[in-house]
């Protein structure tokens, strides 16, 4: 379905490799990983991927920060914020550093899936000029 590179930044084994197969399954098959969000920024830093897929909970470095980083120095980059953490949502601070999709973790990762297919839509008539 996509040859857009992504990059998944969760700092939970587990969380990694379900969401990993999730995007398998569904066609994106371009993945690396990441397990902290300084871990993510210095991997986005030396190969920039299409779209970033971060957790929100990642330690020192939290998604948020991962995020708003990406796109200071990255701004064609998209940026998709997810939570595991329905009760606690946190849409103000996703759109102040600029996240193009902010996403609740699922077991299903429909709410995922969802939101990259949008970032796919938009790079598709949208291509980054490079």
């Amino acid at each position: 379905m996509s040859d857009y590179r992504i990059l998944v930044v969760d700092d939970d084994e587990d969380h990694r490799f379900i969401i990993g197969e999730c995007l398998k399954a569904k066609g994106f098959t371009n993945l690396s990983f990441a397990i902290s969000g300084e871990d993510g920024v210095e991997k986005v830093r030396a190969n920039p991927p299409d779209i970033v897929l971060t957790d929100t909970d990642l330690g020192r470095m939290d998604g948020f920060a991962v995020c708003e980083t990406v796109k200071k120095e990255f701004p064609h980059i998209k940026v998709v914020v997810m939570t595991g953490h329905a009760g606690h949502v946190n849409f103000p601070a996703a759109q102040r550093v600029g996240a193009d999709e902010y996403k609740v973790k699922t077991g299903d990762c429909g709410e995922i899936i969802w939101g990259l297919r949008r970032c796919v839509a938009d790079l598709d008539q949208n291509p980054p000029k490079q």
